[in-house]
């Protein structure tokens, strides 16, 4: 009894000890953390703040004894990282999640958790290790937008998952992140990812579609090997190789589009993809590796580029259905020289190949290709197109181009020596450039270029166009008064100052008995009458007139309007003594010559006096005898002053002609001078139109608005304006300007 007693106070105390050892394992410390299991609820908390340890081994996990019963984990919103293998095993564990404070999760770390089918990840995680959910249970997941990389086997064997996003920043998916996800039907690659790792997908076996990006440039080994139910795909232009075994047993793939930049299929590339009845290999192609077409039952036809150099072994091996293959190689020395077995398992005889016009012979003698049934091809229907049918240069000369569309060779002539060709030849499509040189002459030119390709023709029209015309025309007279035998050249002005006037306008006179006009612009005075001097450019038709008058020789005086409140005087001195030529002026009522501000210019008061003298004006020379010269282009500027009220209401008008009569001898006509003038009736300011120079600027008085062009002397446009009604002051620097507003064109002087 006292043995049995003993017994079980030892088994007691061995059980006592046990437990308390066991509960001093239960908590703990591991790097910056502290850890607490809990047997009762299953639970394991991870608190604290900092990186998780690395454990590799997996044993080296302080709660690694309790792995398979944790269900359970809480970690710590301080914890900023997972180490490696954390929770790898933990076989019973559902769900987790993960505070917001981890940015990174280590390899393997919830690897072989079968039972996790619940995890939430913070939006701030930048990585996720190899292997870290591979194995898992989880049926979709949501991967943050912070993520850039897939790594590799990340959710290998994950074969309960059917649905994941992948964030728009990830450019890298991992070798075999997905192999075996095998009830994963679809998936969309976002834009951005450049690479897809060798198995990525491997034995996705309900994988039915596959979006893949322009970003696209490469694809890895055995990427979409076994994907049973993969129906279609299309590759962007980005990838210019297929890898060894990409779609290897692919028994559902129909169709493939593969991009134009393609230069090699890789071995078995597709064997195995028994529904595939037709592909298009681009004519970027030239490698077709070994195996690539095996076993591929129902592929009817094939057409090989002629980029196409080498074709491995086996690459049609099984291709049962095969009936049809066309071939592009012209030349008996491209082509390819190919192994033996290529066809292997075929009946060639059977299958006809088609080869391009006139080459049956070529291939009769060649190896493996001879075995078919040869079939030439019908010549090709020649073709010639050209655009555009029409070019057209500008003046100063240009290059433009012309597009050749053709099936064959092609020559090109022109039928005039100025255009330059770029090319007079060329075989298939191309392109030329067309050169004019500058053209100085007035009338548009024109020429044809002729491409020809056998009996084909196509015609391109060329024209060549003059500078443009200007906009307007101007002279410096448009009213002009001579003596018989006298001459006066007129000066032509163009505007804007590019126009094309410079060599090429044309003089008429309306009555050549009267007045005659030279080909640079003199008008000869022949008998007294009246003619119109008309100049027209050739380049435009603009045209403008001067009224010429002609008098007799013996009358020495002639007088014109030289434009607002001027007289224009040409004189001669008369045979006789000195003489006295004296105006009344005829004034509106209320109206009276300002004596003070009546004035010659430099020219005329070197050679004259003027006084003025209530409404008479007189003008005596200053010592001026007979066989004097002519004086041209002399003004008498006049102003007259209006006294405030007194003037009828009838003079609002903007503008009136005030007539200078001629009172002695000289004279040859009543003259008439525009004013423009504002004058006050009852209180209130009636404002005319007004052109004038006036300290320095130019001044503008508008009834109503106006578009003002303003050119230089050389007819460069200074200034363009939408002016309102009202007085306007445009500053500008000395010199002569020509104002237009509207029809009206005036000559001003700043100084």
């Amino acid at each position: 009894m006292k043995k049995k007693m003993f017994t079980l106070w030892m088994t007691g105390l061995f059980l006592l000890l046990t437990t308390l050892g066991a509960t001093a394992q239960n908590s703990g410390t591991t790097g910056p953390l502290n850890w607490n299991y809990d047997a009762g609820t299953k639970t394991l908390t991870i608190t604290g703040t900092g990186d998780m340890p690395d454990f590799n081994p997996p044993a080296d996990r302080p709660w690694d004894s309790f792995r398979n019963r944790i269900q359970t984990v809480t970690i710590g919103a301080g914890v900023t990282t997972i180490g490696e293998y954390a929770f790898h095993g933990c076989t019973n564990l559902p769900s987790i999640t993960i505070p917001n404070s981890v940015t990174a999760i280590g390899e393997h770390a919830f690897g072989n958790c079968w039972t996790l089918t619940s995890i939430t990840l913070p939006d701030g995680l930048q990585t996720i290790g190899e292997a870290a959910f591979s194995a898992c249970a989880m049926t979709s997941i949501t991967l943050p937008e912070s993520l850039t990389t897939i790594e590799k086997n990340v959710f290998w064997s994950c074969d309960k998952l059917t649905s994941i996003t992948i964030p728009n920043r990830v450019t890298t998916i991992g070798e075999s992140a997905f192999y075996g996800c095998k009830k994963l039907p679809s998936i969309t690659i976002p834009n951005g990812v450049t690479t897809i790792g060798k198995e990525a997908f491997y034995q996705c076996n309900t994988l039915t579609s596959v979006t893949i990006p322009k970003s696209m440039t490469t694809i890895g080994v055995g990427a979409f090997a076994s994907c049973w139910a993969l129906k279609s795909i299309t590759l962007p232009n980005g990838v210019t190789t297929i890898e060894n075994n990409t779609f290897y047993d692919c028994p559902s793939l129909t169709s493939i589009t593969l991009p134009n930049r393609v230069t090699a299929i890789g071995r078995s590339a597709f064997a195995g993809c028994v529904a595939l009845k037709s592909i298009t290999l681009p004519e970027s192609l030239t490698t077709i590796g070994k195996n690539v077409f095996w076993n591929c039952w129902t592929l009817k036809s094939i057409t090989f580029p002629n980029s196409v150099t080498t074709i491995g072994e086996s690459a049609f091996h099984g291709c049962t259905g095969l009936k049809d293959v066309t071939v592009d190689w012209k030349d008996a020395g491209t082509i390819p020289n190919i192994p033996a077995n290529v066809f292997d398992g075929i009946t060639q005889a059977n299958v006809k190949l088609h080869v391009p016009h006139g080459t049956v012979a070529a291939y009769q003698l060649e190896d493996v290709w001879k075995d078919f049934q040869i079939i030439e091809a019908v010549p090709p229907t020649p073709t010639l197109s050209v655009t555009p049918k029409t070019l057209s240069f500008i003046d100063a000369g240009e290059t433009k181009t012309i597009t050749v569309n053709a099936s064959a060779a092609w020559t090109a002539q022109c039928d005039a020596s100025w255009i330059t060709l770029s090319a007079t030849s060329g075989t298939g499509n191309g392109t030329i450039t067309v050169t004019a040189p500058a053209y100085e002459d007035e009338q548009p030119r024109t020429a044809k270029i002729i491409f020809a390709s056998g009996a084909l023709k196509e015609t391109v029209t060329v024209t060549q166009n003059p500078k443009p015309g200007p906009a307007f025309v101007a002279l410096d007279y448009t009213e002009l008064t001579l003596p018989a035998g006298a001459s006066q050249r007129l000066v032509v002005t163009a505007y804007p100052k590019d126009a094309d006037i410079n060599r090429n306008v044309k003089w008429y006179s309306s009555n050549n008995d009267i007045a005659t006009v030279s080909r640079d612009g003199t008008v000869t005075a022949l008998a007294p009458g009246r003619a119109n001097i008309t100049v027209v450019a050739n380049v435009g038709g603009q045209q403008t007139a001067c009224r010429v008058r002609v008098v007799p020789a013996e009358q020495m005086v002639s007088v014109t309007s030289g434009g607002d409140n001027t007289l224009r005087l040409a004189l001669v001195a008369p045979s006789d003594a000195d003489f006295t030529l004296s105006f009344d002026v005829d004034l509106p009522e209320g109206f009276a010559l300002d004596a003070k501000k009546t004035a010659p210019d430099a020219s005329l008061a070197a050679g004259y006096a003027v006084t003025v003298t209530g409404k008479r004006v007189e003008m005596k020379p200053n010592g001026l005898r007979s066989g004097g010269t002519m004086e041209k282009r002399n003004l008498l500027t006049f102003a007259c002053t209006a006294a405030p009220g007194t003037s009828k209401g009838s003079y609002k008008a903007a503008l009136r002609n005030f007539t200078f009569t001629p009172t002695a001898g000289y004279a040859l006509q009543n003259i008439t001078v525009p004013f423009t003038f504002t004058h006050t009736v009852a209180n209130q300011t009636i404002d005319g139109l007004r052109v004038y120079a006036a300290d320095g600027a130019l001044r503008l008085t508008l009834p109503t608005p106006e578009t003002v062009h303003i050119y230089n002397v050389v007819g460069s446009l200074v200034r363009t304006m939408n002016a309102s009604a009202g007085d306007h002051v445009l500053p500008l620097s000395s010199g002569m300007y020509v104002v237009r507003l509207g029809e009206r064109v005036t000559k001003i002087l700043i100084k």
